[in-house]
């Protein structure tokens, strides 16, 4: 669930409002939160972090129902290699523990610019930009979010874009077969007539001077882990 929010949030904010995302505005949209089980409660060794949307978000970011199940999963299970020259960490038994960083909100020096953001996706939102078209313009493409890339979303060039995972188009049954994976989808969902991504031809014209700082964005990989502070302690 964690991922399906920080490829959503980059998609939205790379391909729709033509910006880098901003740590601070994701904090104000989503909280962490840690997976238990047993009595007394103990956080799960694997798959024990997770992000929730936060309540009263409402109108200032595009709604969506991710999927309640994965079932199906067992298919699409893989190994990858452990390579001799850069081994992994070697595993532990360790759980998560809570951290104080899960529950902290935006800086105040980011209020003013956090302000202008939640304006921008306000409109967008009333638009109609929804999650469906979200996560119909991220298969569409087929770039990878969380992936190194040499260019933007909002410089997307097409089916030649370097960044694609793959040169060829995915048909449009097999776009909505794979938003139905992640996403609860209504009867004949459809994204026309909703905000349409930009591209290298259709220019945002947010990014100025109020926003463009290089203390406002982080590579996202970085700001993911810098936010919540999340290590795995070793009794």
């Amino acid at each position: 669930m964690g991922v399906l929010h920080l490829v959503g949030y980059v998609t939205v904010c790379e391909a729709f409002l033509g910006m880098e995302p901003h740590v601070d505005f994701f904090r104000r949209l989503f909280s962490p939160r840690a997976l238990t089980v047993g009595d007394p409660a103990e956080v799960v060794p694997m798959g024990g972090f997770a992000l929730q949307r936060k309540p009263g978000v409402g109108d200032s970011y595009p709604a969506y129902l991710p999927c309640d199940s994965n079932r199906g999963w067992h298919g699409e299970w893989f190994y990858i290699r452990n390579p001799a020259a850069v081994l992994f960490p070697v595993f532990t038994t360790g759980r998560p523990e809570k951290q104080d960083s899960w529950s902290w909100g935006c800086a105040k020096k980011e209020k003013h610019k956090v302000g202008v953001i939640k304006e921008e996706f306000w409109k967008l939102v009333k638009r109609g930009l929804n999650g469906v078209r979200v996560f119909h313009t991220l298969y569409r493409r087929r770039v990878t979010p969380l992936a190194e890339r040499t260019r933007p979303m909002w410089l997307y060039s097409g089916p030649s874009n370097s960044d694609r995972a793959l040169p060829e188009d995915l048909s449009d049954d097999e776009v909505w077969s794979r938003v139905g994976r992640v996403l609860q989808l209504k009867p004949r969902e459809r994204v026309e007539g909703r905000p349409v991504p930009f591209n290298s031809s259709i220019m945002s014209t947010l990014v100025c001077s109020l926003l463009l700082s290089p203390h406002v964005f982080l590579c996202f990989s970085y700001v993911y882990f810098s936010f919540f502070d999340w290590e795995s302690h070793v009794s």
